[in-house]
């Protein structure tokens, strides 16, 4: 998480273009049709704002309980679903004022954007990068990285989706071949 920061902050700072992940605070509909379950198990807490750090102690008093992957998974059905974007505005599950996935780049083709990115700025910035330079080709010339970084955000977190629907249902054939 701290390398995750740490990139964001400096590329938010000196204003480059980068792939950041976002999470917008979830409604507070989704929250208080929560909290009767978390109050039934004495986790509500009335009148309290919801807060990532509110969340969080959920999550660090429910640790090892019973109703532990109950409570995680209304936590996350309640939260909106993080995704990709190339502008920062928030990431409400880790209170982060910058945040960027850098840390998997063989795993995550957004990683993967966010190392080439980085290497640009370092090298003194997209500008000043030639032809050869390992950006994909539509990043390569500043014209195009506003719309061409959008498009990819945008198909990033889409893949993610998929790969998520895959992975589960993947699972559930599992599942029901296990159970014939």
């Amino acid at each position: 998480i701290a390398a995750n920061e740490a990139v964001a902050h400096f590329m938010l700072q000196a204003e480059a273009p980068c792939v950041y992940r976002v999470h917008e605070e979830p409604k507070r509909a989704s929250l208080e049709d929560l909290a009767p379950v978390l109050r039934e198990f004495g986790y509500a807490r009335e009148g309290a704002p919801v807060t990532p750090q509110a969340i969080q102690e959920v999550l660090r008093e429910v640790k090892g309980r019973p109703e532990e992957e109950l409570v995680d998974s209304l936590l996350l059905r309640a939260m909106k679903r993080a995704e990709y974007r190339p502008e920062f505005t928030t990431h409400f599950g880790l209170a982060s004022t910058g945040y960027t996935h850098f840390t998997s780049p063989i795993r995550r083709y957004p990683d993967l954007l966010v190392h080439r990115l980085l290497r640009a700025q370092l090298v003194g910035g997209i500008d000043h990068l030639g032809p050869d330079a390992d950006l994909p080709r539509a990043l390569q010339g500043a014209k195009g990285i506003p719309d061409q970084l959008e498009w990819l955000c945008e198909h990033s977190s889409n893949m993610e989706r998929e790969a998520d629907a895959a992975a589960l249902e993947a699972v559930q054939r599992k599942i029901c071949l296990y159970m014939q």
